[in-house]
C-alpha cells in the first residue's frame, strides 16, 4: 500500500481503499512547489501526460503531491508508467530521459474524482 495525498474519506488510514490504487489508476504526482503556485484546487483535478518521444497522451488525475526537489519531477503511478512502456517498479522504475510533458487544470475535476482542497 502506498498512501496518496488524495484520499477516499470513508475508509480508515490503514485501509488501502482509502488511497488511489497506483496499479490501476492513471495519475501523476505534482511537485509541492507547483501546487503552491497554482490557483485553484489541484488535488483530484484533471491532468494529462504527453510522451514527446511517441506522441502518446494520457488523461489522468493529480492524485499526489511530491517532493520539492527538481530532480524528482515526473513521478507517476505504476499504471501510468506501464501505459507509456517504461519500467513501472516504484523502487527502481522510471526513466532518466526527459520526454514527458505534464499538464493540469486546477478546479476541473478528473472524471470519477472530486476536488479535494487542502
Amino acid at each position: 500500500m502506498s498512501a496518496t495525498s488524495y484520499e477516499h474519506k470513508g475508509f480508515s488510514r490503514g485501509d488501502p481503499r482509502r488511497y488511489v490504487d497506483a496499479n490501476s489508476v492513471f495519475y501523476f504526482v505534482l511537485p509541492s512547489h507547483w501546487r503552491a503556485q497554482a490557483k485553484g484546487v489541484v488535488l483530484g483535478c484533471r491532468g494529462r501526460v504527453t510522451d514527446t518521444k511517441t506522441g502518446k497522451t494520457l488523461d489522468c488525475v493529480v492524485a499526489d503531491f511530491g517532493p520539492k526537489a527538481e530532480s524528482k519531477l515526473g513521478e507517476a503511478s505504476i499504471a501510468t508508467a506501464r501505459y507509456f512502456g517504461i519500467p513501472s517498479s516504484p523502487k527502481n522504475g522510471g526513466t532518466d530521459t526527459k520526454r514527458f510533458i505534464y499538464q493540469f487544470w486546477p478546479d476541473q475535476p478528473a472524471p470519477g474524482f472530486e476536488l479535494q482542497p487542502m
